[in-house]
């Protein structure tokens, strides 16, 4: 029995052995060296981040004063909080359930600009009722931005 496990092994190093010397062997045929080979990889690798750049444009751009939002990743039992700044550690002014259908209407843009939504805060006026507003930022990765109902003009200055 131990005679049938190492011929399998010593047979499984051959192989390796071979399948590794014909790499080597191509990539000498064809002329490139590894340096060159990653050099390769690298480039392509650049050309495939910047073509799907410029086919997905940032989501940032999505995100218009006077567009609604709806919130989005976050767990029913918990909120997402409205903040003084666009800055996690500033203080909470108001939170937002999950479930709430109270229209939520981005004022200005989106800071800072061009940044990726999870770098990114809309501020933003939450109205909980027509008087009852909550004004603040909040954090654009947990927001979706949803067509506003025409029954709610009346909120957009």
């Amino acid at each position: 029995m131990p005679t049938k496990n190492l011929f399998v092994c010593a047979a499984a190093e051959i192989d390796r052995a071979v399948l590794s010397r014909r790499r080597h062997r191509l990539s000498e045929a064809i002329g490139l060296d590894h340096f060159f080979q990653r050099r390769i990889a690298v480039r392509a690798g650049l050309v495939l981040m910047a073509l799907m750049t410029l086919t997905f444009p940032p989501q940032a751009l999505a995100f218009k004063p006077g567009g609604c939002l709806r919130v989005v990743g976050v767990d029913r039992w918990d909120f997402l909080y409205i903040r003084e700044r666009p800055d996690h550690r500033s203080a909470k002014v108001g939170a937002i359930d999950p479930e709430s259908i109270s229209p939520i209407v981005i004022t200005a843009a989106c800071t800072p600009a061009g940044a990726p939504p999870r770098q990114l805060w809309c501020p933003i006026k939450y109205y909980v009722t027509k008087e009852a507003i909550r004004r603040g930022f909040v954090k654009a990765f947990y927001t979706k931005e949803v067509p506003c109902p025409p029954s709610l003009d009346f909120y957009r200055e």
